[in-house]
């Protein structure tokens, strides 16, 4: 059995559990590639769970060598919202590869960890502050979900992302009265990131 077979009998456990009414809608995304189809589906489909259920919608996720096509069903402003996280993920996906091409370097993904009260902070309004980290250290920042682990997800060279984690500690320091959203010791981040294996 192939792992978005795998997947497919998880989301169908699922989904078998929600009612869909006759006024929902389908919409077809289509991915670039099979690669692209992987990513967004995630480990054992932890991504794609998470969308469905966040967006109240049952996805159907393509087979391996079937077109790169995510069928959404659902009302009509919980396909949109499925849709829009799908795309989402590509762009993240295209981000990274962007990246990846302009270093030359070997790629590393850090997760740093914040305080629950300082993500707001580290994002800014209406994302400035993390576009502003994103492009002045040429990396790539996964925000936490609401519910999720309050850690920022970082993809980049080792001092790109060294860059990046410096830059959300001193905004967090220069913003806030309370500190830093650790105990902060350079030599102990550099350490850590020596220890992540690169891609």
């Amino acid at each position: 059995m192939t792992d978005l077979e795998h997947y497919r009998i998880l989301f169908s456990k699922c989904l078998a559990m929600r009612n869909f009414s006759t006024e929902d809608v389908m919409e077809k995304v289509q991915v670039p590639n099979s690669e692209y189809v992987s990513q967004i589906v995630g480990t054992k489909g932890c991504k794609i769970m998470k969308i469905i259920s966040e967006t109240n919608t049952k996805i159907t996720t393509p087979k391996r060598h079937e077109e790169s096509v995510f069928c959404v069903q659902g009302s009509p402003e919980n396909v949109q919202c499925a849709v829009s996280e799908i795309e989402k993920e590509v762009d993240r996906i295209q981000s990274q590869q962007t990246i990846h091409k302009r270093s030359n370097k070997p790629m590393i993904e850090y997760r740093h960890p914040v305080r629950y009260r300082h993500i707001g902070l580290t994002i800014g309004k209406g994302g400035s502050t993390i576009q502003t980290i994103k492009r002045i250290a040429n990396v790539e920042v996964d925000s936490p979900s609401i519910l999720g682990t309050p850690e920022f997800k970082i993809v980049g060279d080792y001092e790109s992302v060294l860059k990046a984690i410096s830059y959300i500690e001193q905004n967090i320091a220069q913003k806030t009265a309370s500190g830093l959203s650790s105990p902060f010791n350079i030599d102990l981040i550099r350490e850590a990131l020596t220890s992540v294996k690169p891609y």
